[in-house]
């Protein structure tokens, strides 16, 4: 078949397709003119797109279009392999952004910067700039052994996200080695990591605890969460349209197992809710926070330690679920309860299996035991301001021993 059949003057009058031979055609769409290449691989007729004209010149486009020639009769598309190419020249970094990008909803919360936090302390220092098809096992030891002893969990955290980079681009690259983090790790070795679970307090401590919370957002916003023992990012960045009476709608993007959730709400944590203004899109805004007007994370962590509850936030779910064993409630039902229970990601499964009635009687009775104390104060308080009636016939010493005995009694159940 004859090539080099066109002439620049040709082609800067073309007025309607034109080829070049073997392929190489000049398309014409109105006033735009483009080199395409039609080809024929494995029984399929395809054609891709070699330039814009006269960017891409008419030597340019024949130049393009022998490098193309020469995959086909390697069997190899060229746009595949053009893609290919370009993707190994660009750094990891680059990479990991397009990554994130592509499966940010797969993210929940959205915090790219979390996510991508261990790679940008620990790996990019070293092998950021590197094309990724270069990353091997020895650079990679290399970038985390210093942390694989003393930060094993966060070097852990860092490998595995830079293995999901690197099998997400092996799939359209066969010289990637998919496996490339499960080979260093086992290069690394083992490490006699001793797991540290997050601080709680015995369940009997929650009413003293709950008792203790004053009305500001903050710790409303607390008194919710101990009150529904979600995750401590379902309520700072719980939004008003996710309310429907008693039922609280935790989206799929802001649940961990990336499925929706849905909450009952007790007659505690309702009262909680018709004590905040309704004026914004945040349940329980911050004034003073740096970022998107959100009670930072770590508010909740900083009130336990303040006030010497010897506790963590996350804690409080463990706190809960002791309280459950306690209780005898059913063990898969406690795991639901908080949120730990794997369910189908659409709508139709998850309003099967969630269990929300099951769970209802559950939440409340969880939300009665840890008001107790504070009911108790209330009480107290109110049976002490009846003494100043001129009607009571009951006197201060008289009230403080029948709350004493009652405290006797409710800590020997």
């Amino acid at each position: 078949m004859p090539r080099h059949l066109l002439t620049d003057a040709q082609c800067r009058s073309a007025t309607k397709d034109l080829s070049d031979g073997r392929g190489l055609l000049l398309r014409v769409t109105g006033s735009a003119r483009s080199w395409g290449y039609r080809y024929q691989l494995n029984g399929k007729r395809t054609t891709i797109g070699l330039g814009p004209y006269p960017a891409v010149s008419l030597s340019a486009a024949r130049e393009r279009h022998r490098d193309a020639e020469t995959l086909v009769k390697q069997g190899i598309h060229p746009r595949d392999h053009w893609a290919t190419q370009k993707r190994r020249g660009e750094a990891l970094r680059d990479v990991a952004a397009d990554y994130l990008a592509t499966k940010q909803k797969l993210k929940r919360g959205g915090e790219a910067g979390r996510w991508m936090s261990p790679l940008e302390t620990h790996v990019f220092p070293a092998l950021g700039d590197l094309p990724i098809i270069d990353l091997t096992v020895d650079n990679i030891s290399d970038a985390l052994r210093l942390i694989w002893q003393t930060k094993h969990p966060t070097a852990v955290k860092a490998l595995t996200r830079l293995g999901q980079i690197i099998r997400w681009t092996g799939g359209r690259d066969t010289r990637i080695d998919v496996n490339l983090s499960k080979r260093v790790s086992e290069n690394l070795g083992e490490v006699a990591h001793k797991v540290t679970h997050h601080r709680a307090i015995h369940w009997k401590e929650a009413p003293a605890a709950y008792a203790a919370l004053g009305s500001s957002t903050v710790q409303l916003a607390l008194k919710f969460y101990m009150l529904t023992c979600v995750r401590v990012q379902n309520v700072t960045r719980m939004t008003w349209d996710e309310v429907d009476g008693d039922v609280w709608y935790i989206p799929a993007e802001r649940m961990k197992t990336g499925a929706p959730f849905r909450v009952p709400l007790s007659r505690a944590a309702q009262d909680i809710l018709r004590r905040m203004p309704k004026g914004g899109e945040i349940v329980f805004p911050s004034a003073h926070a740096y970022k998107k007007g959100l009670i930072s994370e770590n508010a909740f962590a900083k009130w336990f330690k303040d006030h010497n509850f010897d506790s963590t936030a996350h804690g409080w779910r463990s706190t809960f679920r002791e309280w459950c064993v306690h209780e005898g409630v059913d063990d898969y039902l406690a795991e639901v309860c908080l949120q730990h229970e794997k369910r189908q990601k659409t709508v139709a499964a998850y309003q099967r299996e969630d269990r929300l009635e099951q769970r209802r009687p559950v939440m409340d009775a969880w939300s009665g035991w840890i008001e107790s104390k504070e009911e108790r104060m209330w009480a107290r308080q109110r049976h002490l301001n009846q003494i100043a009636e001129p009607a009571s016939e009951r006197t201060v010493a008289e009230v403080e021993e029948w709350f004493h005995d009652l405290d006797d009694w409710q800590e020997e159940g």
